[in-house]
């Protein structure tokens, strides 16, 4: 079959339990990613996309007021299995989750938010925050949060030094 669309972004405001444009989560300015795989997001302004590499992209979010990255953003996106498919956008983030913690080098991660269902442009999505420590002794907390169509998902994920959320 063809390939399967994303919904259109919708014209008026965010519905209660949809998640708008980076709405309570970065009140700065941004600029568009328009992916050639048919999905769109909003970056903070001077974010970049630094590589992509099998459906996954990495974000350059820029370095911190000492010099070090303070955090880091993959973009995921691509088909969901057969065998995956039927699964609630939840059921996927919660299980996405823990491996994300651990590709992450984050050690015991607990979730800190539940996961929860969310609209992203009319699509069913999901959200969810886990904390753990990183290797060199840093907390740290990852969220990462996505959508899904019958076949298809995109996904967000950010690991930030805990304490540096709002840098």
């Amino acid at each position: 079959g063809g390939a399967e669309e994303w919904p259109a972004e919708p014209s008026g405001p965010a519905a209660p339990g949809e998640a708008g444009a980076l709405t309570g989560v970065y009140d700065g300015p941004a600029q568009p990613l328009r992916h050639p795989g048919g999905f769109s997001l909003d970056l903070p302004q001077g974010w970049s996309v630094q590589q992509e590499d099998e459906g996954v992209l990495v974000v350059n979010a820029g370095v911190g007021a000492n010099g070090t990255v303070e955090a880091m953003v993959l973009i995921a996106h691509g088909e969901i299995e057969p065998e995956e498919r039927g699964k609630s956008a939840v059921q996927h983030i919660a299980e996405f989750g823990p491996d994300l913690c651990q590709n992450f080098g984050l050690t015991q991660a607990r979730s800190a938010a539940q996961p929860r269902a969310v609209t992203i442009q009319g699509a069913p999505g999901a959200e969810g925050t886990w904390a753990g420590t990183l290797q060199n002794g840093v907390p740290a907390i990852v969220w990462t949060g996505g959508a899904i169509t019958q076949t298809r998902f995109v996904a967000v994920a950010i690991l930030v030094q805990q304490g540096r959320e709002q840098d």
